[in-house]
C-alpha cells in the first residue's frame, strides 16, 4: 500500500497537538510527610483537572487519596498537594473505590494556582465512550523517577502511546512497550528504567482523529509490570450536584 507522505505529516502533527493538550490538563499530586517542620518523605501520583460548569475537580486514582487518609489516621503529619497548591481539607466530589476513581474537589480560588488547564466536560465527550480492543490511547503522567529537587521542583512528564489489549466493563488493559515511550518531557527517562510508580491517576486519552476524549485514569502500574490497568471513566457521573465528602 502506498501511503501519502502528507497523510503521515498530518498524523504526526495531530499526535503532537494531542501530546501538548494532554500535558496542559495533567496535574502532579504529592503526599508530603512532614517531620519537625520539614518534608521528610513523599509519594507522588498524577491527575487531571476537570471543569463541570463552575465546579473544578482533580480526577485521580482512589487509592492515592486512600493512602493519604490512612497516613492521617495513623497520626502522621502529611499534606496533599496538587502541583504546588496544598489541599488542607480535601474533599471528594465523587468517588468509586471499587473501580479506583476519585474526583477531588478544588476550592474556587485554588484552581487558579494550579498549572493545569481545565478539561471542560461537555455532552459530546462526557461521559466518555468505552474503548475497544486495538484502540490507540495516549497516557500523560508524572512518575516519581522523573521528579528532581533542587532550587525548584521539576516534574518530568512522559507521554506513552499504546494500543488497548483487553477491555472490561469498568476497566481496560494496556501492554506496555518501553521502546514506544516518547521522551518529550522536561526530564529525560532513564533508558534502563521500568519502574513508573507515580503515574497512578494519570489521564488516558483516546486517539480517534476527532475529539480525543479523556477515557480513563491509570490504576495500576509499576516496576516490571508489562500490563497496566486503566480505570474507565465511562461510568463517571454526567454532572456533579452533590456536596463534597471529606476524606
Amino acid at each position: 500500500m502506498i501511503v501519502d507522505p502528507g497523510d503521515l505529516s498530518q498524523a504526526s502533527a495531530a499526535l503532537h497537538a494531542l501530546r501538548l493538550r494532554a500535558w496542559s490538563h495533567a496535574t502532579t499530586i504529592r503526599l508530603a510527610k512532614v517531620t519537625d517542620g520539614k518534608e521528610s518523605a513523599f509519594n507522588t501520583a498524577s491527575g487531571v483537572l476537570l471543569q463541570f460548569g463552575q465546579r473544578y475537580v482533580v480526577a485521580t486514582a482512589w487509592h492515592v487519596l486512600e493512602k493519604y487518609s490512612h497516613l492521617r489516621q495513623d497520626g502522621q503529619e502529611v499534606y496533599l498537594i496538587c502541583d504546588n497548591v496544598p489541599f488542607l481539607e480535601p474533599r471528594t466530589a465523587w468517588r468509586d473505590p471499587p473501580n479506583d476513581i476519585a474526583l477531588l474537589d478544588v476550592a474556587a480560588a485554588s484552581h487558579l494556582g494550579l498549572e493545569a488547564v481545565p478539561y471542560r466536560v461537555g455532552p459530546l465527550i462526557w461521559p466518555p465512550p468505552q474503548v475497544k480492543p486495538h484502540d490507540s490511547v495516549l497516557i500523560c503522567g508524572f512518575p516519581k523517577l522523573m521528579r528532581r529537587d533542587a532550587e525548584e521542583i521539576l516534574h518530568g512528564s512522559l507521554n506513552l502511546l499504546v494500543d488497548v489489549t483487553r477491555v472490561g466493563e469498568t476497566y481496560f488493559m494496556l501492554q506496555i512497550e518501553l521502546d514506544r515511550l516518547l521522551n518529550a518531557g522536561t526530564v529525560k527517562i532513564p533508558e534502563a528504567t521500568t519502574d513508573f510508580g507515580g503515574v497512578s491517576g494519570a489521564p488516558v486519552f483516546l486517539v480517534d482523529n476527532g475529539a480525543n476524549p479523556l477515557v480513563g485514569l491509570v490504576s495500576e502500574s509499576g516496576e516490571n509490570l508489562p500490563l497496566w490497568r486503566i480505570a474507565a471513566l465511562n461510568c463517571a457521573p454526567a454532572d456533579l450536584s452533590q456536596p463534597g465528602t471529606p476524606l
